[in-house]
């Protein structure tokens, strides 16, 4: 386990790290370590669960940013500054902004360098969840840090999970050496949880030894599959639709390109999640079926503040060959489903947003 915190550690070239036995108990454990009532946290609102659920066990004042949207960011981070201005706040509060490197709800990539420089003006600190990002982005898979070129010291927090790139179970978390000090005390997940199974922890270590050692080439080659899939979806649907747009069939793709989540959105809700999702799970039996790919519908807990809407999720790895990826039978399936008609109504928190709205969530 300790051999583990080093690896990673010294991965990222950050002085120290930690590591937890649980993926999604490692955010929602560390955030309420370092926050209390009366903190203040602006954050994305495309962050996942975990997330939420740390800032909501933290009680800290919590203000959401549209999703990517660096305007609306630096508005808040304004507003902020101008009501210290007008009336200083007599107790000290910590503040930070929280984003995810590479954001598993949408498969889109964070504009990192804005958000510090951002945080720097604005006197914030910024907390970097890389559970996606880690071993996908980046000329050597080093991450959001590595990829927009920004000094992994930027960021005062990084953690995330090892189930993704890393292979097994768990999370981490890096920092300076008071910043993993304090968790070994303060933070539930660790204090109150048992250890990691040693295989597990072997299991990371040796993922992080081909990370290092072949990372460069896994992480081009993955690059090659994203953008592959991308172009062959985007001109599918475009094509589908007839006007050049990346929808057609009934569905929506959204992600960036060289990202290796992408999510399929209904372009016409059925009016209701267990609709939207009944008619997306339709579509994956219909592509297993008859082009022998396996595709997920995304789950999300019914806790969840802020639910995207329902997709269907594509993830691609460096290990897919140009035949997995270049399937036509596969988008062919995806175009097939006749759409349900127009109609988009909000009767409960998680079904789908009005015309407005960022397209994947309800507000």
């Amino acid at each position: 386990h300790l051999d583990l915190e080093r690896d990673i550690a010294d991965f990222y070239g950050i002085e120290k790290g930690i590591i937890y036995s649980y993926d999604i108990a490692t955010s929602s454990s560390v955030i309420p370590a370092f926050l209390k009532r009366g903190d203040l946290v602006v954050c994305d609102e495309g962050v996942n669960f975990a997330i939420q659920t740390g800032l909501d066990l933290s009680r800290a004042f919590v203000k959401e940013f549209r999703h990517n949207d660096m305007a609306d960011l630096e508005r808040i981070l304004r507003v902020v500054a101008e009501a210290d201005e007008r009336e200083p706040p007599k107790i000290l509060n910590r503040r930070f902004i929280v984003v995810e490197g590479l954001y598993q709800n949408t498969g889109l990539i964070a504009p990192l360098a804005q958000v510090v420089e951002l945080a720097e003006r604005f006197k914030f600190r910024v907390m970097l969840e890389e559970s996606m990002s880690m071993g996908t982005l980046g000329v050597t898979g080093h991450g959001a840090c590595e990829h927009h070129g920004v000094s992994v010291s930027a960021p005062s927090i990084i953690c995330g999970t090892m189930s993704a790139s890393l292979a097994t179970v768990g999370g981490f978390c890096l920092g300076e050496p008071s910043v993993v000090n304090h968790q070994r005390l303060s933070s539930t997940a660790y204090c109150f949880s048992a250890s990691l199974p040693p295989f597990n922890a072997t299991a990371g270590i040796v993922a992080l030894r081909l990370l290092r050692s072949e990372g460069k080439d896994r992480v081009a080659a993955l690059r090659r599959n994203c953008v592959a899939m991308h172009k062959l979806l985007t001109a599918a649907l475009a094509g589908s639709r007839g006007d050049g747009g990346a929808e057609g069939g009934g569905l929506w793709l959204m992600g960036d390109e060289i990202s290796p989540v992408k999510h399929l959105h209904l372009v016409h809700s059925t009016g209701n999640r267990a609709g939207d999702e009944a008619l997306l799970y339709q579509v994956c039996d219909e592509v297993l079926e008859k082009a022998g790919a396996l595709l997920v519908v995304c789950d999300y807990s019914p806790l969840q503040k802020r639910a995207p809407r329902s997709s269907i999720r594509l993830t691609i790895c460096a290990a897919h060959t140009e035949e997995q990826v270049g399937s036509r039978r596969c988008v062919s399936c995806l175009l097939s489903p006749s759409p349900p008609p127009p109609h988009c109504v909000c009767p409960e928190p998680f079904s789908c947003c009005p015309p407005y709205c960022f397209p994947p969530y309800c507000f």
